[in-house]
């Protein structure tokens, strides 16, 4: 045969080739945007005025997150593809019996961040007026944070 016989047979074989469309996951963004979504919602639960918004961060973050603590159960997380993530997720990482043990620790350590930059001990005040400064500053950083932005991802 010659090789434009071959050539002609190629788009023939071509089509008999089993092919694998394999997207990997880009465990940078999972990371990342978990990361911002849960610490939005952290600050969202504490805040009057964001509490709205307070589920929807929080699931969606909880879907990221957990597909990230998964990945990183089945030893698929490396330098390389998490090298954008936030160094908090790395802190509030736990391994445990279960990816939803790693989730319930990790969504802890976002609320009691929250919570730590928000409520005031030292001040001079009564606990009610204290809850409502943490509320308008909870409010205050979800603002600077932007995270209406994360809203409808």
């Amino acid at each position: 045969m010659t090789s434009s016989r071959y050539l002609s047979l190629l788009p023939f074989l071509i089509g008999f080739v089993p092919s694998v469309i394999h997207a990997e996951t880009d465990y940078n963004y999972l990371g990342k945007t978990g990361y911002a979504l849960w610490d939005c919602a952290a600050f969202a639960s504490l805040s009057e005025t964001e509490a709205k918004h307070f589920e929807e961060l929080f699931a969606k973050g909880h879907e990221m997150l957990h597909a990230y603590v998964s990945a990183g159960r089945d030893g698929k997380l490396t330098k390389e593809n998490t090298s954008e993530v936030p160094i908090g997720i790395s802190w509030y990482f736990v391994g445990g019996p279960s990816a939803d043990f790693s989730m319930g620790y990790m969504w802890a350590q976002f609320s009691q961040h929250a919570y730590d930059e928000t409520f005031q001990e030292d001040l001079e005040a009564n606990f009610d007026q204290k809850k409502e400064l943490q509320a308008a500053t909870a409010a205050n950083e979800y603002r600077k944070k932007n995270c209406t932005l994360l809203l409808g991802l």
